[in-house]
């Protein structure tokens, strides 16, 4: 159990921007198992440092136990992705359920439900405890379509802000 901690300590005190490795961790997790978890800050650290949103957002999606082989996933994604990269609100989602639908030959309601399929499949599947970490507001309710989009997109820009 040592030698797990020092590699964690060593990945933080390598981090070129030792307050962006919070991003995912918590100073304070006594767990040594729980720490292990988050040895990938380093992955999150080179997204930030190269402004890579896309990657960044992957990798957390991956560690709150999204499906990462279902359709859903990547469109709730890309959904995310193009309201930030846009500054639009959750509730102007339907602009990019309309580009996703385009591209892949479907529906926008069908787009609406794969996404809400991978959401069911992740709350059934997360670490609650984890989900309260990254989105300290989250009040605890099934996360809903516009729910979820608008803690993500919040902590995307807050994140997005900080690196700035």
């Amino acid at each position: 159990m040592r030698c797990e901690l020092r590699i964690i300590e060593d990945l933080r005190k390598s981090a070129p921007q030792h307050e962006q490795i919070t991003f995912l961790t918590n100073e304070n997790i006594p767990n040594i198992q729980e720490q292990a978890m988050y040895k990938g800050s380093a992955v999150i650290n080179e997204c930030l440092a190269t402004k890579d949103y896309k990657k960044l957002v992957r990798v957390v999606a991956r560690k709150l136990n999204f499906n990462m082989h279902i359709k859903g996933t990547d469109y709730f994604i890309s959904t995310l992705l193009f309201l930030f990269e846009n500054e639009l609100s959750p509730r102007q989602c339907d602009a990019a359920f309309e580009m996703i639908a385009k591209e892949e030959g479907i529906t926008e309601k069908q787009v609406r439900k794969r996404i809400t399929n991978a959401l069911n499949a992740m709350d059934n599947s997360v670490d609650k405890e984890k989900f309260y970490r990254l989105f300290p507001e989250y009040d605890g309710r099934h996360p809903s379509l516009m729910y979820s989009l608008t803690l993500a997109l919040e902590r995307l820009e807050e994140v997005s802000k900080r690196n700035e």
